[in-house]
């Protein structure tokens, strides 16, 4: 990305399979995790940011995290 977030004025479009996956990776968690956190990939052309992948990160929490 070349500047703030605030240049881009051509809004942002999300590939369909995204929304699903997001979902998919937060149904199929383990019982005891919270939460799902995971990476968006995709591509930023004349101020419009074009979500096209993602995937989830491994991670482990304590309770005082």
């Amino acid at each position: 990305m070349t500047g703030p977030l605030h240049l881009l004025k051509g809004g942002v479009r999300v590939h369909p399979v995204v929304p699903l996956t997001v979902c998919d990776s937060y149904i199929r968690r383990g019982p005891k995790q919270a939460r799902v956190i995971g990476t968006l990939l995709g591509t930023v052309n004349d101020g419009v940011v074009e979500v096209t992948s993602c995937f989830t990160v491994t991670h482990s929490e304590s309770l005082e995290q």
